[in-house]
């Protein structure tokens, strides 16, 4: 008898450990997660690219961006290692980055804990709006309303 409550009690003991352990692992593995996004800006006169991981944390020295890898046209440029994450939102950098217009560059960002990232983006020029419709529209609104203002004033 003594033998079968030995092994109750040890069966009972494994089963606790058991639902610790998963408990621990879930609740652990719950806060672990991968960047959500990134967005770069590079300035063509400078050569800077910019670069910003949003991965939000409530630990930033435990649990943050540890490394970004930086490719243009699928060649591995450069890579940044991190000890902890600067802001609690996003991690961010800058890296001087010789690239051209349209060259393809890919961001990969790595979580110490769990997951990463990669994306990839086409640099552009910015675009400027082109002023040649808007001084003619400015000039035509303005024309509007001093005639409309002068035919008012004839009619009263």
């Amino acid at each position: 008898m003594s033998t079968l409550r030995i092994c109750l009690t040890m069966k009972k003991r494994i089963i606790v450990l058991l639902i610790l352990s998963l408990t621990i692992y879930f609740a652990g593995s719950s806060r672990a997660h991968s960047p959500t996004s990134i967005e770069i800006d590079y300035d063509f006169e400078t050569s800077i690219l910019t670069v910003t991981v949003y991965h939000s944390v409530t630990e930033p020295d435990i649990h943050y961006i540890n490394q970004i890898d930086v490719w243009v046209n699928d060649i591995l440029n450069t890579t940044e290692y991190y000890s902890r994450q600067f802001e609690t939102t996003y991690q961010y950098d800058t890296f001087n980055i010789t690239a051209n217009h349209s060259d393809t560059i890919k961001i990969k960002a790595h979580c110490n804990v769990s997951g990463s990232l990669i994306d990839e983006f086409i640099l552009q020029d910015p675009v400027i709006p082109e002023f040649g419709i808007i001084i003619p529209l400015i000039l035509f609104t303005l024309l509007s309303a001093l005639l409309g203002l002068k035919i008012s004033k004839k009619n009263s």
